[in-house]
């Protein structure tokens, strides 16, 4: 459910009785929320490594960039073709099948929720939220891995995380489906 840090950082912060003396009670919520083995939990800071260190970094530049881009942007009103702003081609797939690509609209979405537009965005394509969503929380998280020094390797054990993209999937083509119904008039949003 949630990695031996995020334990860490929950028992240390925001649960004080359980950290003065309860540690049967500790013990047990720790068994709980993470796979790891008391063992492990005392050792995971010692397998964090630069290139650990990196990666976060990289995650939340290009989040950070993603966001500031997406603030630069101004929306398109037809739900697609924002990313035209930033010099790149109409979507090929869309002019030649008339079916928008399974990513139509994210631009757009992402830029409307970048405003705060959240409604126009969920309405223009839903996974842009999705991706609004992960850009703005991968950006402190990533900082904090690099503060608590958390190797990636601990993401490898996090319980349900196959439940997770499974999950990530089928919302991005359900919302690809979504977009192929508004574009062909099905039902218009709002």
């Amino acid at each position: 459910m949630i990695t031996a840090p995020l334990f860490h950082f929950v028992m240390t912060a925001l649960a004080p009785s359980l950290r003065n003396g309860q540690s049967r009670d500790m013990e047990t919520l720790q068994s709980l929320l993470i796979q790891d083995s008391p063992q492990e939990f005392e050792n995971w800071q010692s397998e964090f490594t630069i290139q650990d260190r990196i990666w976060y970094l990289v995650i939340a530049g290009l989040s950070s960039a993603l966001l500031l881009t997406a603030r630069l942007l101004r929306p398109s009103a037809n739900g697609f073709g924002t990313h035209r702003q930033l010099g790149l081609p109409p979507c090929a797939f869309l002019h030649f099948t008339g079916i928008p690509c399974p990513s139509c609209g994210l631009t757009t979405s992402v830029a409307h929720a970048a405003r705060l537009h959240f409604y126009e965005s969920i309405t223009t394509q839903p996974f842009g939220l999705v991706v609004f969503i992960f850009a703005v929380l991968s950006v402190p998280l990533s900082i904090y891995f690099v503060h608590r020094r958390v190797p990636r390797s601990k993401f490898n054990r996090l319980r349900g995380r196959n439940l997770l993209i499974r999950l990530t999937i089928a919302l991005f083509v359900l919302s690809w489906l979504y977009k192929i119904a508004v574009m062909r008039g099905h039902f218009w949003p709002g």
